[in-house]
């Protein structure tokens, strides 16, 4: 479904993941700035993987991703989602900046901020942002971070943006999803992306709430 995220977690191989898909209001978000193609196409990465992250957090507050302090031509990478799963992406960058991430930004940290986490307290963490592409740069964060081994894939054009995070679990972490809402197990086809389909094409997973998504202008 256009504008949604569907988490799913297949339990025997203690394996979680999330596939959102974003449609509407890509065109006016993307063309909203003069960017470059290359900030173009991270500034729309950077809005499908803050809601991937977003799905996954047990803290519903208002979630950003940054990436900056660089000495590159992208001065700015930010993206955010609010308790309403509204998503918004941004960039700072020199109008002609191209290349891959690591050459975009140069150095820099990459912060993931969650805004009144823990007895409103925001809760930061910090890697330093290294990467051809931004996938690399946040599995990192993940195994140096949360350490918990994740791959994520992105894919998107002007007017679609989509996306995939998977992440393997410890059994504790498992059964605590079990004990959760979701709906029956079910071939994961039917419900998923066909790059999902194709990735689990015999296995049985368990949907975990289906959110719809917003998108505004950054």
């Amino acid at each position: 479904m256009p504008d949604s995220i569907t988490p799913f977690l297949f339990e025997r191989r203690n394996v979680r993941g999330a596939w959102v898909e974003i449609q509407s209001g890509v065109a006016d978000m993307l063309g909203h700035r003069n960017y470059s193609p290359d900030v173009r196409r991270l500034v729309g990465e950077s809005c499908v993987a803050i809601a991937l992250l977003a799905a996954q957090t047990a803290f519903k507050n208002r979630l950003s991703l940054q990436f900056q302090h660089g000495h590159g031509p992208l001065k700015l990478l930010v993206a955010q989602s609010d308790p309403g799963l509204n998503v918004r992406g941004m960039a700072k960058a020199d109008r002609d900046a191209r290349g891959v991430l690591d050459e975009l930004m140069n150095g820099g940290v990459l912060g993931l901020v969650v805004e009144g986490a823990r007895g409103g307290q925001n809760y930061q963490a910090l890697v330093q942002a290294t990467g051809d592409t931004l996938a690399i740069a946040l599995e990192r964060y993940f195994s140096q971070s949360e350490q918990l081994p994740t791959r994520l894939c992105f894919a998107g054009g002007a007017d679609r943006l989509r996306g995939l995070l998977i992440q393997r679990l410890p059994v504790l972490a498992v059964k605590n999803h079990r004990q959760g809402t979701a709906t029956e197990h079910v071939p994961v086809h039917l419900h998923l992306g066909q790059g999902v389909a194709e990735l689990f094409h015999r296995g049985r997973c368990r949907l975990v709430d289906q959110h719809l998504l917003g998108l505004r202008l950054g």
